[in-house]
């Protein structure tokens, strides 16, 4: 039997049990003795048969066995118990100097519970996040019909700022996590989303990835910059080039930049750029942008 004279293994939150060779338990702590519902003086002497059960026990029989040939033992099973619960879990066996073993438990159903919340969760936070650009995209939209004068053109960049972001998360979305995003796709898929009355040409190389961290911030500035030379109409040219410091962003088109950027413009690229390490903003005739490897 364990002597556990300062209650060290009782105050333990895992399970802890020591079993002899003959496979009968010697010692259970309060968690080892609450997980079957028995007291613990009860345990002491009862076969693992019969604090177990027959089908549990012959399911990991081999691990007891190499336990009690003297092997050092972990595995993780699923277990359906007498009483109709499941329990999930790792248990690791220690050889120790009587031939018997001693158990150490954990509970991996709690792990696996707080896993399931955490997607359900995210899974929401998707849906609210998806209706709420919808909505903007929509109620901008509607304004922008009956909208005039300056503020007509408010309200545009507005909308675009909203459909970039709303690009940006969509993208995010279909993305697998850790996988690359290539910047001739991503551009692409910028070229199609902007306008109205924008038509947008793209050059990159198919190899040349943007880094994860900066994927939105890519996207926000790629739109922000064509809509800048854009302004009037005309054709835009999106160019993500390698160059030594990273990932080189450009736009090009006939429009004066610095006539339609604006502050606000011009606050938010540098907000997006600084959240990766990207930049700074060069402007000119052709605005441009460093986005780090």
């Amino acid at each position: 039997m364990i002597e556990d004279p300062f209650g060290v293994l009782d105050a333990m939150p895992v399970p802890v049990g020591s079993t002899d060779a003959g496979l009968k338990c010697r010692f259970a702590n309060r968690a080892y003795a609450g997980l079957l519902g028995l007291s613990q003086d009860r345990m002491q002497g009862m076969s693992i048969r019969e604090l177990w059960g027959d089908a549990i026990v012959d399911e990991v029989l081999p691990y007891l066995r190499r336990a009690l040939e003297g092997e050092r033992v972990t595995f993780t099973k699923r277990l359906r118990m007498e009483d109709g619960r499941d329990l999930f879990g790792k248990a690791e066996l220690i050889p120790d100097s009587t031939g018997g073993y001693i158990i150490v438990m954990q509970d991996l159903g709690a792990y696996e519970r707080s896993v399931r919340d955490r997607d359900a969760l995210i899974h929401e936070l998707d849906h609210r996040v998806n209706n709420i650009l919808q909505i903007l995209h929509s109620v901008i939209a509607l304004e922008l019909q009956a909208a005039e004068g300056p503020s007509s053109s408010v309200l545009e960049a507005i909308k675009s700022r909203v459909d970039a972001l709303g690009l940006s998360y969509e993208i995010l979305r279909e993305s697998e996590v850790g996988s690359p995003s290539h910047a001739h796709t991503v551009l692409k898929r910028v070229a199609a989303a902007i306008g109205p009355g924008l038509s947008a040409r793209i050059e990159a190389d198919e190899d040349l990835v943007v880094k994860p961290g900066c994927l939105d911030a890519f996207i926000f500035i790629a739109a922000e910059l064509a809509r800048w030379v854009g302004c009037e109409g005309d054709g835009v040219l999106l160019v993500a080039r390698r160059v030594p410091d990273g990932l080189e962003l450009y736009a090009e088109g006939k429009a004066d930049p610095t006539s339609c950027a604006g502050a606000a413009g011009l606050a938010l690229v540098d907000s997006f750029a600084q959240s990766c390490g990207a930049g700074p903003l060069r402007g000119g005739r052709r605005p441009s942008i460093i986005f780090p490897d």
